[in-house]
């Protein structure tokens, strides 16, 4: 492969990459607005169903709002039943967000559709194509995490 066509593929590579990530953030939306929930109300949710629990500080880092909108936007998902505050064993003046059972069917049930389409995808691929994919994500995976954590 000439450095031309490398250099042209690499670019192909990004675009498609790019798109991958807009499809995946179209995909979270929809199932946001299905199950009923606003945009950061779900993002919230989902940030604290994967963690396990979150302070609201953490979350606010985590989501890059203020401890103000987590106050909000935790109100909500409390009221609706998403949510739990429970005491923060590490600090008695603070508290953890906890997905309940109703809060974690949401964020499953949205990440068995994205499974399902995701291994339909992948499917067709042989092992060692999809193991050469594995890397390359990984790769990707890696070089992203550098760029944001300086």
């Amino acid at each position: 492969m000439s450095a031309s066509t490398r250099e042209q593929a690499i670019v192909d590579a990004s675009a498609r990459l790019v798109s991958v990530v807009r499809v995946v953030e179209n995909f979270r939306d929809a199932v946001a607005v299905r199950a009923g929930f606003a945009d950061t109300d779900f993002k919230a949710l989902a940030r604290v169903s994967d963690a396990g629990q979150l302070t609201p500080k953490d979350l606010s880092l985590s989501l890059d709002i203020t401890t103000g909108a987590v106050t909000a936007i935790s109100d909500r998902l409390v009221t609706s039943g998403h949510l739990e505050r429970v005491p923060n064993p590490e600090d008695r003046r603070s508290l953890l967000l906890r997905a309940t059972p109703r809060g974690r069917a949401v964020i499953e049930s949205g990440k068995e559709g994205f499974h399902d389409a995701i291994t339909e995808a992948l499917s067709t691929a042989s092992l060692p194509e999809l193991r050469q994919f594995i890397t390359l994500l990984e790769k990707t995976t890696e070089s992203l995490s550098a760029v944001t954590s300086k």
